[in-house]
């Protein structure tokens, strides 16, 4: 009989310890709840581009777009309406600034004009188009 009282304590023991382990390990964690944003951590969560992938899906790959400072998550840098490749290898404008001749209208409005985006002035015509554009664009805000 004492035999079986050694095992049986023992037994009950391992018993009691798995039962308050699963227990521990199924329990819900408390969420913390962060009443000022400053307190949120910060988790760093930083992705590997790789220089032979294209990422943004523009046509350049990662490392044209690192030496030529064109950002690697954006198909167009500049927000013209041309994306940077053909930019680069099309038009020949500049993908990091929006009006590369600077006068004052987009290089991607220039193109749809059927105007030179490298020159201000394209045959007569930009300045024309551009007062157009500008009333045209004056009377949908007015509607």
């Amino acid at each position: 009989m004492k035999k079986k009282i050694k095992w049986i304590i023992p037994a009950i023991a391992i018993v009691i310890l798995m039962s308050v382990g699963v227990f521990v390990f199924f329990q819900k964690k408390e969420e913390k709840v962060y009443t000022d944003p400053r307190d949120i951590p910060i988790i760093q969560n930083n992705p590997v581009y790789h220089d032979e992938d294209d990422t943004d899906g523009d046509g350049l790959l990662n490392k044209e777009e690192k030496e030529l400072g064109t950002n690697i998550l954006l198909v167009d840098t500049d927000e013209d309406n041309i994306d940077d490749f053909s930019e680069v290898y099309g038009s020949k404008t500049d993908p990091l600034n929006s009006d590369t001749d600077k006068d004052g209208l987009k290089d991607g409005i220039e193109l749809f004009m059927e105007l030179n985006p490298l020159e201000k002035k394209t045959d007569g015509k930009t300045l024309i188009k551009k007062e157009l554009l500008q009333k045209n664009t004056q009377k949908r805000s007015v509607l």
